[in-house]
Parts: structure tokens; sequence; C-alpha cells
């Protein structure tokens, strides 16, 4: 993916963007159906399509801090 596109978290109430904060790190959610199953139930998110290889979802690198 060519980095000059607009990126965003696809947690809930999470604000960053490659806008906001151009030096953010996203991190691409894998296209293995169970592990993105896994992920996005992790991230509140169940209700996104696991399914769909063309679909990129991203997470800023701050949700794998613990």
């Amino acid at each position: 993916m060519n980095s000059s596109y607009y990126k965003y978290c696809l947690v809930p109430q999470c604000k960053s963007t490659t806008i906001k904060n151009a030096k953010q790190i996203f991190i691409y959610v894998p296209n293995n159906e169970q592990i993105r199953k896994e992920w996005l139930k992790l991230a509140r998110r169940d209700s996104l399509s696991t399914n769909s290889r063309m679909q990129i979802i991203l997470m800023i690198s701050e949700r794998f801090k613990q």
C-alpha cells in the first residue's frame, strides 16, 4: 500500500489518522480469516467482515502496548 494514502485506526473511539499524526505507525490486520476474526474481536469490531481479503484494516501501534 502506498504510504501517501489516508489511514485511520479501526478501534472504536480512536481518532488517530495520518492527517492528525503523520508519524503514527499503522499496522495491517492480518488477512488470515481466523486471526483477523480474533483481532477484530479484541478491537471490539466483531461486526466487520472477516472474509474480505480485499479490505485493508489498520490499527495504530499504540494498541499493542500493555
